[in-house]
């Protein structure tokens, strides 16, 4: 068993020995034996790290080596070691090493923050303690304490405690108008004016010439800036001008309504539902906030409604189908705006109703052959009813009159067999024109053999124009006699 203990304490190092629990001196560097049959310990501190919070005995016995430091309550330090800032000390006693050459710098929490004076280091430190706050050229901010309005914070950047309970309230003049608390709206005065708008009027605020802002009714508070105006709408009954293009999407639609007619339609201005005038093609508009008002546009133009597939039974039981088209436009606008919702609907079944009806009176054959007649039959009841509901009918007509399969294939044998029969009679009257012609030039030829002679002439011409040898004979009467080789 060793007859000594020893302890090593190092450069960076002070010992603290214990005899029987209790601290009774400092070590300083170096090796230290000590009996082993006392009870000894030594706790070693490394002056490379705070103390903390350690006990005035022991403050006492470490002497020259520390230096103590008191931060009140209404005081925030920072600690800098050969002029380097290291560490935060908060409120109560700090026990340095005095070896790193300490020194504090203090402040008051009570007073402003010295901000410009404070490196980036001690700031850093600071942070937990520091409310920062950056005011722009456009914001206007309102410092409170304890939620009191104290002060407006000019341009810039500003700090405050957070033990002093500082809170801020911001606010953009890029905002034209603005909405704040009546302590507020006291310190900032001399740039805000208020805006009463009545029931009958609109204010529309503009920035640089451009608006911005639409006020409806009440009282409204406005950033006081050369570059910010206000100019008020009359906005009562129902007629209105145009806004502007930069206007309009400011406008409610509960407060306006604007409809641009095109060319060949008209406008019908409605107002609390019921008809208040017509409107000639472009640009209008019209107040809402008094009366429910809308406008309409109707088409003048000429349209086209096609009448598809209209399966319907002949007279003779004969099943087919029609196409019909009509054209018509409007001419009186008020008489189809009261008269009617649908027009085209109506017109379309008036036209298949006697499309029906007529089909119904004739048969296939008639229908066939008289289409046109069908169109007339129909336009009649059209025309009139078109007129009920302020249009003109300006054409109608059947365009195609479809065959089931069936009857398609029948009706082609039936015009076939008639084809025939046609092609027939035409061949046989051509044939008995031909053995007329036929008796008759024979009858000629036998009055007038000179004639016959010369017909027999020109067979021959055209015969020689076939072969290769003429031989002319002549015969004992002294008649020529023609032989021909080829």
């Amino acid at each position: 068993m060793p007859f000594t203990k020893s302890f090593r304490v190092g450069l960076e190092e002070r010992g603290l020995l214990s005899e029987d629990g209790v601290t009774i001196r400092v070590l300083t560097p170096g090796v230290h034996r000590f009996s082993a049959w006392k009870d000894v310990d030594v706790k070693v501190l490394s002056m490379a790290s705070p103390l903390g919070d350690i006990a005035a005995p022991l403050v006492k016995l470490l002497g020259d080596d520390v230096i103590t430091v008191d931060v009140a309550d209404d005081e925030r330090a920072v600690l800098l070691e050969r002029g380097v800032a290291v560490r935060r000390l908060g409120p109560g006693r700090h026990v340095l090493w005095s070896h790193k050459e300490p020194t504090v710098e203090t402040f008051k929490v009570s007073a402003a923050v010295p901000l410009e004076a404070m490196s980036s280091a001690v700031r850093t430190l600071l942070a937990e303690d520091l409310f920062l706050v950056d005011v722009g050229e456009e914001d206007r901010v309102v410092q409170l304490k304890d939620s009191v309005a104290r002060a407006i914070l000019a341009a810039g950047r500003h700090a405050f405690w957070v033990v002093n309970n500082i809170t801020v309230a911001r606010y953009s003049t890029k905002d034209v108008v603005v909405e704040l608390p009546p302590a507020h709206a006291a310190l900032l005065a001399d740039e805000l004016h208020d805006v009463d708008v009545d029931l009958q009027q609109r204010a529309l605020v503009s920035r640089r010439g451009i608006p911005t802002r639409l006020l409806g009714t009440g009282r409204h508070t406005v950033w006081r800036h050369k570059d910010i105006s206000v100019e008020r709408l009359a906005v009562g009954g129902v007629t209105a001008t145009p806004v502007a293009a930069n206007v309009r999407p400011l406008m409610p639609a509960t407060d306006y309504v604007e409809v641009t007619v095109p060319d060949g339609a008209m406008g019908i201005r409605f107002v609390d539902g019921a008809i208040d005038c017509t409107l000639p093609p472009g640009r209008h508009a019209a107040f809402t906030v008094d009366h429910q008002v809308s406008i309409v546009s109707v088409d003048l133009r000429e349209r086209i409604v096609a009448v598809q597939g209209q399966d319907i039974l002949t007279k003779d039981k004969v099943s087919l189908r029609l196409n019909a088209s009509m054209s018509y436009r409007v001419v009186d606008v008020m008489k189809l705006v009261q008269g009617a919702k649908n027009a085209d609907e109506i017109l379309y079944l008036t036209v298949q109703l006697a499309l029906r009806q007529q089909v119904a009176q004739h048969t296939l054959d008639e229908l066939l052959s008289e289409r046109a007649s069908l169109a007339e039959a129909i336009r009649p009841a059209a025309v009139e009813r078109a007129a009920a509901l302020g249009l003109v009918l300006v054409d109608f007509g059947v365009k195609d009159i479809i065959l089931p399969g069936e009857m398609k294939a029948l009706l082609n044998k039936v015009i076939e067999a008639q084809k025939t029969a046609e092609s027939n009679v035409i061949l046989r009257r051509e044939e008995t024109a031909a053995v007329r012609s036929m008796a008759q030039t024979a009858k000629v030829l036998a009055d007038n053999p000179v004639l016959m002679r010369l017909k027999e002439l020109e067979a021959y011409k055209e015969l020689a124009d076939k072969v290769d040898t003429v031989n002319v004979v002549l015969t004992g009467d002294g008649g020529p006699k023609l032989e021909l080789k080829v």
